[in-house]
């Protein structure tokens, strides 16, 4: 229990905008013996795996949250301990890139929120849990190449947006946070696009000019709304801070402020928005591999936000502000827009090395980084080739 308490807020993602989430899950566990044992699954999993001990207890508590959900759904029990142990549950398969699982236990989550949503207002904690629910999705979807399970985010208008954020985070965070749920659904709705794309691709049916105006119309709308994402006044003020900071202090460009390879040191002032422009790097190589899907440096703007994140984690060092794990899929994309060692020599070998460093510190994700990592070597067709690799992670 302690190491829920001290652990998660590291590993959860947006506990910086959520600061109370892993206490609220904490109490509800006191009061219901589902979310007692789910919590349980989620700290034995990680403090057993982490020391190399058997996975016995893990496994028990796991089964035992797994019967006392299906027993909750058998008697029409559903409450929000439902959700939150299933949404625990669901954090679990997915850290540990079962991803397939992952998907399933949404499928229930989504059904189990409509349910109660019919009956009450959504709460704040299940508020977070659906706005990191949707996290899971778009990575789960982003590796099997499946559409999320949830729907696409409509379009609110931003007093709307401010109403029920503000409901959920501080009042000095509201700008982040509508920043960063902006970009987190812009990311989910780029995997339902993504998906659909493969699929056209893949039906031997489809002509060749209908998938070349569809793939134009989808890239058109997301390189439209990332353009719409990244002029967000909170988010030019950020940069013109940056910039700013450069211009003012040398150490920024001193010879021994930390670079990335022989790239020029990059200032960095404001930590989330650091890191929040890094996730939206990332979708901007993806959306590139929807247009072109050939790995490597295929496109010179592919390259550059590759470069970009690097010189930015460089400069972020140890930052504990975002968790290791919810640099995974950028890692991913980076590697995939190096093309490997043989394409980008240096480039490639430094991210090979730090996916490596940072799976040796969260080794329940090495099976599925090292599956994945084999596909940045490769010569091929990005999408097709995370088909293999899924039928590689199952086997």
């Amino acid at each position: 229990m302690t190491f829920f308490l001290t652990t998660m807020p590291q590993t959860l993602p947006y506990t910086t905008l959520f600061p109370s989430v892993v206490q609220e899950i904490f109490l509800r566990s006191l009061q219901s013996t589902l979310v007692h044992h789910s919590l349980l699954s989620v700290s034995s999993s990680v403090i057993d795996f982490r020391l190399h001990r058997p996975m016995d207890r893990f496994q028990a508590q796991y089964i035992t949250s797994l019967s006392l959900i299906r027993a909750a759904l058998a008697e029409d029990k559903i409450d929000e301990s439902l959700a939150i142990g299933v949404f625990l549950v669901t954090w679990i398969d997915a850290v540990r890139g079962k991803l397939d699982t992952t998907r399933k236990h949404l499928s229930g989550l989504r059904l189990i929120l409509q349910t109660i949503l019919k009956t009450q207002k959504m709460s704040g904690i299940l508020m977070q849990i659906s706005w990191i629910c949707i996290r899971f999705d778009w990575f789960a979807s982003l590796y099997l190449v499946e559409r999320p399970v949830f729907p696409m985010v409509p379009y609110v208008s931003e007093e709307v947006q401010r109403r029920w954020v503000g409901r959920a985070v501080l009042s000095e965070e509201m700008e982040w946070a509508l920043a960063a749920f902006t970009l987190e659904n812009l990311i989910h709705k780029a995997c339902h696009y993504a998906a659909m794309i493969y699929s056209l691709r893949c039906d031997p049916d489809a002509k060749v000019s209908q998938v070349v105006d569809k793939v134009e119309q989808v890239v058109e709308i997301l390189e439209t709304e990332s353009r719409n994402w990244i002029n967000r006044p909170i988010l030019q003020e950020a940069a013109q801070t940056q910039l700013t900071a450069q211009s003012i202090h040398p150490s920024f460009t001193h010879p021994s402020a930390p670079q990335f390879l022989s790239f020029p040191p990059l200032p960095v002032i404001n930590t989330f928005y650091a890191n929040l422009l890094n996730s939206w790097r990332g979708l901007q190589i993806y959306i590139s591999l929807i247009h072109s899907p050939q790995i490597g440096p295929a496109m010179p703007s592919r390259l550059t936000h590759a470069v970009e994140i690097c010189r930015s984690w460089t400069a972020l060092g140890n930052d504990i502000t975002q968790s290791e794990a919810s640099r995974v899929w950028i890692m991913f994309l980076v590697g995939v827009a190096f093309g490997g060692r043989k394409r980008s020599g240096e480039m490639g070998a430094w991210i090979r090395a730090r996916v490596e460093e940072t799976s040796t510190r969260l080794p329940i994700l090495r099976r599925a980084v090292e599956v994945y990592g084999e596909l940045w070597e490769v010569e091929g067709d990005f999408w097709n080739e995370l088909e293999k690799r899924r039928g590689a992670l199952l086997n």
